[in-house]
């Protein structure tokens, strides 16, 4: 069993369960990708075999929720619009006085 999912700037594989000779169940990842981003989700795919088991459970709510919240983020957010540039000459500058609050 192998289930191939799309990141941004490459892919990455997760291969079945299978049994070594102790019995344990192992679980192969490879990836391939390109640049800084690729690099960053390897190292997050670390970061979260590296952590104690009881913190697993936490660490992965919490990346549903961010991966949750840029899904809707995207959808909803507006095509960009041209920004538009203005030149123009500073003719003066004035500056607002301190504030002083007295009691």
């Amino acid at each position: 069993m192998s289930e191939e999912v799309d990141v941004f700037e490459g892919s990455l594989a997760f291969h079945g369960a299978t049994v070594d000779s102790a019995g344990e169940e192992l679980i192969s990842l490879w990836a391939e990708g390109r640049g800084e981003n690729a690099v960053k989700r390897v190292l997050g795919c670390a970061i979260m075999y590296s952590l104690p088991e009881e913190s697993v459970n936490e660490a992965l709510f919490s990346l549903r929720d961010i991966w949750e919240f840029y899904q809707t983020t995207q959808r909803m957010l507006p095509p960009p619009v041209a920004t538009r540039r203005y030149v123009g000459k500073i003719v003066g500058i004035s500056q607002r006085p301190d504030l002083v609050i007295e009691e």
